[in-house]
């Protein structure tokens, strides 16, 4: 009886000796660089970008041999960038490229990462409810006209049910981003349109109330509004580190959709992005990351034709041939219907 409690002691201990070595030399086998150099990301201090840091917080590009260096980048230089190879990959706001890749700017998506991030407000005490009681009324730009911001006003109006012409029935305004909030607490202009975390400070104070929310407007709550994007020479390059990454950013945009506040607490102790810790938890909040080929490819086509229907794109730009030229889809990402 003795001698059997020994033999089985001894197989005991050798089975976990066996486990401990196995498994400590898995933890001191370094993982193959697939780079032998940092991969430039580029990025705006947004928390609308919390797919970047929660896979950095996951250890994501660690486990599949990446190497990451953040750069930021703002949208006065943010495309100019990726498009020189300063940085090999950011995300791109459909609403403000598409109109560039029609004049040849050449960007490659892999990826559609998240629902939301731009709105439009006016002031609190203000008599305007709809676009119907804007009309003729002037209508700032936090930024630059025909950017982003007011592609996706435009789009709004024109599927607002309004019958209104975002063309003519409003003057337009740009303004600087820093002080777009006091022109329209001085009554230049009668609504502002601009990124949530630009606007909402009116909104926290109470100054101003929203008009339109890109993240839960009927027309716009189901479109991805930011694709992954990689410089062209960057991914022909380098195709296995272009299709980690989108598998990266994919599992990273899954998380952070179920874990906003965890990621947001880390990239925000870590100084990734600006504004307070309780403004950019509340910012995301109705944020849906989802990330998807289909519907990145989908909300592309959706975007072109407005874009067509208002003009601001020519109606004889074939827009396949923008898509075979912009689009790399990898069939175990997901696929377009």
């Amino acid at each position: 009886m003795k001698r059997k409690i020994r033999e089985f002691a001894m197989f005991t201990f050798v089975a976990l000796l066996a486990m401990f070595l196995n498994t400590a030399v898995s933890f001191a086998a370094p993982v193959k660089k697939l780079l032998d150099r940092p991969v430039r990301l580029g990025h705006y201090a947004s928390s609308c970008e919390s797919y970047f840091f929660a896979a950095e917080m996951l250890g994501l590009y660690e486990k599949y041999g990446i190497d990451i260096e953040f750069i930021r980048v703002d949208n006065t230089n943010g495309r100019e960038s990726l498009a020189s190879g300063k940085i090999d990959v950011s995300d791109g706001v459909l609403q403000s490229w598409l109109k560039p890749m029609e004049q040849g700017f050449d960007v490659k998506f892999t990826l559609g990462l998240h629902q939301g991030c731009m709105s439009a407000v006016v002031r609190a005490d203000s008599p305007y409810k709809t676009f119907e009681d804007l009309k003729g009324k002037t209508i700032g730009i936090a930024g630059t006209l025909g950017g982003g911001q007011q592609n996706y006003l435009f789009r709004t109006i024109l599927h607002s049910g309004s019958g209104l012409d975002p063309r003519k029935d409003f003057e337009w305004l740009a303004l600087d981003i820093g002080a777009a909030a006091l022109a329209l607490d001085a009554d230049r202009v009668q609504a502002l349109a601009g990124g949530d975390a630009t606007l909402y400070p009116g909104i926290e104070s109470g100054k101003h109330r929203y008009l339109s929310v890109m993240a839960t407007d009927d027309y716009n709550k189901d479109e991805l509004c930011c694709l992954l994007a990689f410089n062209p020479t960057f991914i022909k390059e380098h195709p296995d580190v272009a299709h980690a990454l989108t598998e990266i950013l994919y599992e990273a945009s899954e998380y952070t959709n179920t874990h906003k506040e965890e990621v947001v607490r880390y990239e925000h102790g870590k100084g990734y992005i600006n504004g307070t810790l309780e403004a950019n938890i509340t910012v995301i909040a109705p944020y849906r990351f989802e990330p998807s080929v289909a519907v990145g490819l989908e909300s592309f086509k959706r975007s072109f034709l407005d874009y067509q229907e208002l003009s601001i794109i020519d109606k004889g730009v074939d827009m396949q041939k923008i898509i075979d030229r912009s689009f790399v889809i990898y069939d175990d990402i997901d696929k377009p219907k």
